[in-house]
């Protein structure tokens, strides 16, 4: 069944010539009527052609159904296109593309619908409209800074509309690039390049990344290809493909979504690498360099181990071309270690520079004197060197010794073997413990004459065969001497 109300009647004509007078007749000469009638409900019947009877009744009642009226129904809904994408374009405008619904056979045109807000699209009115076949819209009714939300719907002839909710976004830009970041620094990082920091640009909404500009010669950059880009949120990037001793020149600017880019040339650098190197490390009295520290390196088995008169340590670095001390920075410091912690040892720092190299010179007060101490410095002692250079670049130097003043006590020994025939004998004997110097060398004297040395074992046990003795009478004595140089009594 189909209902509805009559809408108009007007006099009409059926478009036909019927009285033969070469015109088409007026609705006076024919006498037909025309009548609009809206269908405001059909039945649930299937898509197809469907003849739906029509009767006329006229004012005094006569009627009179026509046989046939031929009525078309098309309920199917249409596949919807899919792959919708939005890209801001430079300029303003956003640049739609989706693939085509598949089959597009019953496909008569597009529907776009935009909204300022996600899901806010008002689906009883289209934005924009193109035909089938198309896939492509660009959209240049925008407001730079505006968010857009945009969904595609497919439409037939008969004006079913399919109901997908796919959305994209994108924000139009005008061609203007985003805030610039300020603050930018750059800092050398010994072994591991240099890092980055900046301050986000203000407001940050519109930035999708930033780009990072490098070069070798200060305003060097080539703007046309950032040399790396980090993504908006994030402040810091450290360059890790450096070259030791190389200057890097810097700037970062900031690009939003369709491919704006500011720019500002706001340039920082860093000599990459290791700021300073040390090239001499001594222990020294009055000038003189007693002891070489550059390879005691080690906290638990120092290869230094110094006695006598120490007045200062003399440390210096080789600078990089364009980093001069920080001389209020950096410093010298001598430690000794009591009971398992570390005790400052008191004096003062002295730092000098030229254009390529600086000193560092820590002077002991009072001077270490095993006449005055009392053997009451030696133990194991540490230089804490710390070198800054103006740019902030800081690497800290550490170098140990052991500084011992105390003779070992004297051996004990023993001839072991005697061979009377070619007049030689064996002594072999026994060290006692030195605390910080082990393990001794034990010298042996004939007659006051040395007859060479021989090493403590770690069981501080010491033997040495093929000694010769002369006619006659035979003083025998031996001495042992620890790592630090001193030397025990005789033993007789």
């Amino acid at each position: 069944y189909v209902t509805g109300t009559e809408s108009a009647v007007n006099w009409g004509t059926d478009g036909q010539d019927n009285n033969g007078d070469g015109h088409t007749d007026e609705p006076a000469e024919q006498g037909v009527y025309v009548i609009t009638y809206p269908i405001s409900t059909v039945n649930s019947k299937g898509d197809g052609s469907y003849s739906v009877p029509v009767t006329a009744t006229d004012g005094v009642g006569n009627t009179k159904t026509d046989s046939t009226t031929l009525l078309t129904l098309d309920n199917t809904p249409l596949p919807s296109p899919t792959n919708l994408v939005a890209t801001a374009l430079a300029g303003g405008s956003i640049k739609l593309t989706w693939t085509a619904s598949s089959p597009e056979t019953d496909v008569s045109q597009y529907n776009i619908y935009r909204a300022t807000t996600s899901a806010g699209q008002d689906y009883s009115s289209t934005t924009y409209t193109i035909s089938a076949g198309i896939t492509t819209y660009t959209d240049t009714s925008t407001t730079n800074g505006q968010t857009y939300y945009y969904v595609v719907r497919a439409q037939d002839a008969a004006g079913n509309i399919e109901t997908n909710t796919n959305e994209v976004s994108a924000t139009a830009s005008d061609g203007t690039g985003p805030p610039a970041p300020t603050n930018l620094t750059a800092t050398a990082i010994t072994d591991d390049g240099i890092q980055l920091t900046w301050t986000a640009s203000s407001p940050e909404t519109d930035v999708s990344q930033y780009n990072i500009y490098r070069a070798t010669t200060s305003g060097g950059q080539n703007y046309s290809s950032p040399t790396y880009t980090v993504s908006a949120g994030t402040t810091t990037y450290t360059d890790t493909s450096t070259t030791d001793g190389v200057t890097y020149y810097y700037v970062v600017r900031a690009q939003d979504a369709a491919g704006n880019i500011e720019t500002n040339t706001n340039e920082v650098s860093a000599v990459a690498g290791y700021m300073s190197t040390v090239s001499e490390v001594y222990i020294r009295y009055q000038g003189t360099a007693r002891y070489d520290l550059s390879s005691s390196t080690s906290r638990t088995s120092p290869t230094v181990l110094a006695n006598g008169k120490i007045d200062e340590i003399y440390l210096k670095v080789n600078l990089l071309a364009g980093s001069p001390l920080s001389e209020s920075t950096s410093s010298i410091a001598l430690y000794k270690l009591v009971d398992s912690e570390a005790e400052e040892v008191s004096g003062t720092q002295e730092i000098n520079q030229d254009t390529s190299s600086g000193e560092l010179i820590f002077h002991i007060s009072p001077v270490f004197d095993p006449g005055t101490d009392d053997h009451s410095r030696d133990g194991l002692y540490w230089v804490d060197a710390t070198v800054v250079d103006t740019a902030g670049n800081s690497e800290d130097f550490d170098f140990y010794f052991i500084y011992d003043t105390t003779a070992p006590e004297a051996p004990s020994f023993q001839i072991t073997s005697f061979d009377s025939t070619a007049g030689l004998i064996t002594i072999s004997g026994t060290t006692v413990p030195d605390e910080l110097s082990d393990p001794q060398e034990v010298e042996i004297f004939i007659n006051d004459s040395s007859q060479g040395t021989a090493t403590a074992d770690a069981n501080y046990e010491f033997s040495k065969s093929g000694i010769g003795l002369v006619r006659g009478s035979n003083y025998i004595a031996v001495q042992s001497m620890d790592k630090a140089g001193n030397k025990s009594p005789l033993s007789k």
